[in-house]
């Protein structure tokens, strides 16, 4: 337990094969002017292990919760901050929870606001973005409408998504109350309108996925779902992308395969709207295709050679007929 406003100070263990990744109450947490991280392998907690501290020089209402060190979890540290001298508190626009949805090429609108607003002209208000100042200046899409304690991003990326907070610092007392948004992005989902393949060639599909956190990926075909590799179809990861599953293939399509198929993805935003979708007609072309156009071409060859032999022929032998009447005996006498 921690009085507001004392630091106080976290010490872990780590094994030598594990990353220091604090996180509190599961969002990973950033070094700024108020949280200092140090990772010490020359004081070691036994054979094996090094120590990670995590220093909080001005402990505030926010900070209470259960903190770890490491990426791969583990048991966590509880901390409580009370003597809280005041009940003002920070309240945002969330979607659901600490979460905020952004769709592709849609705007992120953050706002934090004062439950009490008569003292709001007593703060001074900065944006950060995964523990770095963010500002008008270091994006040029980024809008800060100051009066309205707002942040607006238009045309939403995949890499916009973060950890985003707001900090109130009281002009006087240099208190600071902190609002953090978890910024996740809907899945965005493409596959070609049309594709087309010779029977017993492979096909291959690749959905395009934009997502952030890692989505999970499933296809349908038809109406059957595939959330995992079955029979002839198979769901590989796109390692160029890192996302499993988004790649489905046929290894010797027949004609059986053609269809509709749909590629889905969905990750936590997938509470507050729908997993999103995009489907594909498969086209299974004869493999014989190709070749009727050739025969129909040779075909008319044949033919054409055949009028024309059977033209010469013809004309021959009314020539030959001619030169015998031209020399008969009558007309020689």
């Amino acid at each position: 337990m921690v009085v507001e406003g004392n630091p106080f100070q976290i010490i872990c263990k780590l094994t030598v094969f594990d990353t220091m990744k604090w996180q509190r109450n599961g969002v990973t947490l950033f070094a700024d002017e108020n949280t200092q991280m140090t990772l010490n392998e020359d004081e070691r907690g036994g054979a094996g292990y090094i120590i990670a501290k995590l220093m909080i020089r001005n402990a505030r209402e926010f900070h209470t919760g259960e903190y770890t060190c490491s990426s791969f979890g583990g048991p966590g540290h509880t901390v409580t901050v009370v003597g809280v001298g005041s009940s003002i508190k920070l309240v945002g626009n969330f979607d659901f929870d600490s979460y905020k949805v952004i769709e592709y090429k849609s705007t992120l609108n953050m706002q934090c606001n004062l439950t009490d607003e008569s003292v709001t002209d007593s703060y001074t208000v900065k944006w950060f973005k995964d523990g770095k100042s963010i500002s008008e200046d270091s994006d040029a899409r980024v809008e800060i409408k100051s009066e309205e304690n707002r942040l607006v991003l238009p045309k939403a990326v995949d890499s916009d998504a973060g950890n985003y907070s707001c900090v109130f610092t009281h002009k006087e007392t240099r208190s600071e109350l902190r609002l953090t948004f978890n910024v996740v992005f809907k899945p965005y989902v493409k596959l070609p309108p049309h594709t087309s393949v010779v029977e017993g060639e492979k096909l291959t599909l690749t959905c395009t996925i934009l997502s952030d956190p890692v989505p999970v990926v499933y296809w349908k075909i038809g109406n059957k779902t595939y959330d995992d590799s079955e029979g002839r179809v198979k769901l590989l990861e796109n390692k160029e992308k890192n996302i499993p599953k988004g790649i489905l293939q046929i290894d010797e399509v027949t004609m059986e395969d053609r269809n509709m198929y749909t590629c889905g993805a969905s990750n936590i935003a997938s509470k507050f709207t729908n997993a999103t979708e995009s489907t594909t007609f498969v086209r299974v072309k004869d493999k014989l295709a190709a070749l009727w156009p050739f025969l129909g071409i040779c075909a008319e060859v044949v033919v054409l050679c055949t009028i024309i032999l059977i033209y010469e022929k013809k004309r021959n032998k009314t020539e030959l007929d001619e030169s015998d009447t031209d020399g008969s005996p009558e007309q020689l006498s």
